[in-house]
């Protein structure tokens, strides 16, 4: 389980990686439930934590299930804002969404905050989804 030694030959970028897994279940045996923002970054004395997406294409425009959603955007896991929300709400850490679209190649950023007070979609299948025009594109 968390115990378990893996050949001694790792890298220490795979010995790293093997420490988290193993602290992961180590933690979730002991009760925990995780989160793990992509990144923390300080910036003037402020902590803000970031979640990264990567999407091939923008949630599209029309019906999803039998609901109809009236804009294009990008969003993330309902389960997940909710928990970096209640990491900026706890504990002073806000959040940033940054979104890299392959197909063109465009860049899009908010705070958690703004894109919450703004237009919305859930999917059935708990998705978020914000306007791109809720984004700032970079």
């Amino acid at each position: 389980m968390f115990g378990e030694t893996k050949p001694q030959n790792l890298t220490i970028e795979e010995m790293g990686k093997e420490g988290e897994e193993r602290a992961r279940l180590l933690l979730k045996s002991l009760g925990y439930t995780l989160t793990k923002p992509d990144w923390i970054g300080e910036k003037d004395g402020q902590f803000t934590q970031f979640e990264i997406k990567m999407k091939a294409e923008p949630f599209t425009a029309g019906y999803c299930g039998k609901k109809w959603c009236e804009f294009t955007g990008h969003g993330l896991d309902i389960y997940q804002l909710e928990r970096r929300l209640r990491l900026q709400n706890n504990h002073n850490l806000p959040c940033e969404v940054i979104i890299f679209e392959k197909e063109p190649t465009n860049i899009y950023r908010q705070s958690l905050n703004k894109l919450e007070l703004g237009k919305r979609f859930n999917t059935p299948n708990n998705i978020r989804i914000y306007p791109l025009d809720s984004y700032e594109r970079l």
